[in-house]
């Protein structure tokens, strides 16, 4: 075991090592002209340069700083280790190689300071936390679940960013049902969720093939009082998607006229929302039969046209039977450029324009 005294030269290098904490490029030179004049770093020294490291995400340098101390049997501290393993969020092998490595360190300390058997092999949240952060990273919901389980199994209890980590890992999946698992866990072991956590169940709600989960989130949001009016726009806009993209244009108007009280007084009708918002309320008009005007105005909105806008234009024509306008938009939209879909080129094929 390296001995952690320090001396007079361990002292300068040290202080030196602190004034450039944030430039890792630095810390490395100070730390390798410290072992070229032959003096061996410490264990404060070691741990003091992989946190600087890790912290700046230098996962390469920080894991040969690591593997250095592993063979001079130097301690690593438990917050340098789950730095290391946030470290690599984006190297999942190697973060479980941390992780598992972790583990074995907590047993080996707790065997030596003679705790009891329950707390042996217990890894602090934050460290489940760091690899759940690779997993989620990567979407790997399955192995999310895994380490959640083992985390309730041994005892660990799981904090605001645990179930932030294991929701956002659906995002890919747009797993609702299982979000709101999380969720409504989350709410039974009086864990507050965060605005952000909330932002994280709305976009995943926004791709849900029906939006009553996603008007339940928003009451249950409300009426928790945990956070001040007005609600964040961001929220809004999903909302409006989530309704918009099922149809029901009554629900989705409602929460765009709450955006716009927001967003300034109601005076600029629909300012500032992204294009996708405005596709996604202009497919909602359409779907209504008299939804006409309200469709071609949130048209006019948009500074890009796409073909998927067009589209919405002409599939609403098409089902109310005005094949003249529909042929309109169509050539508009042929004349510009766009493809179009093969089901209006197989209408359009079988009509005579």
């Amino acid at each position: 075991m390296v001995k952690s005294g320090l001396s007079p030269s361990l002292n300068i290098h040290r202080f030196m090592l602190t004034l450039y904490e944030d430039s890792p490029l630095q810390v490395k030179k100070i730390f390798n002209e410290l072992k070229r004049n032959g003096v061996k770093p410490n264990e404060a020294i070691y741990n003091l340069v992989l946190n600087i490291l890790a912290r700046n995400f230098d996962c390469k340098s920080a894991f040969q700083v690591y593997e250095e101390m592993l063979h001079r049997k130097c301690r690593i501290a438990v917050p340098n280790y789950i730095l290391l393993i946030e470290a690599h969020r984006y190297q999942t092998e190697r973060a479980e190689l941390l992780f598992t490595a972790f583990k074995s360190s907590v047993l080996k300390s707790s065997e030596h300071d003679g705790e009891d058997a329950a707390k042996k092999t217990r890894a602090p949240t934050a460290a489940y936390n760091a690899l759940l952060s690779a997993y989620s990273t990567a979407a790997m919901h399955d192995k999310c679940e895994a380490l959640y389980s083992e985390m309730l199994e041994s005892g660990i209890w799981p904090n605001v960013s645990t179930y932030a980590l294991l929701i956002g890992s659906l995002k890919e999946k747009c797993d609702v049902y299982k979000a709101r698992e999380y969720f409504l866990d989350m709410i039974n072991r009086n864990i507050k969720p965060t605005m952000n956590v909330y932002k994280t169940l709305f976009k995943i709600h926004a791709e849900a093939p029906e939006n009553t989960l996603a008007n339940a989130l928003y009451d249950s949001l409300i009426e928790s009082g945990d956070f001040q009016q007005p609600i964040d726009k961001e929220i809004l806009k999903l909302l409006i998607l989530a309704n918009s993209r099922c149809g029901d244009y009554a629900k989705a108007t409602a929460y765009k006229n709450l955006y716009d009280n927001l967003q300034d007084g109601g005076v600029n009708n629909g300012k500032g929302l992204d294009e996708e918002v405005i596709e996604a309320l202009m497919f909602a008009a359409s779907r209504n039969i008299e939804g006409e005007m309200e469709m071609l105005n949130y048209f006019e909105k948009l500074h890009e046209k796409s073909a998927y806008s067009y589209e919405i234009i002409i599939q609403y024509y098409i089902n109310k039977q005005n094949l003249n306008k529909a042929k309109e938009y169509y050539l508009r939209m042929t004349i510009i450029g766009f493809e179009c879909s093969w089901q209006v080129r197989k209408y359009f094929s079988e009509s005579t324009l």
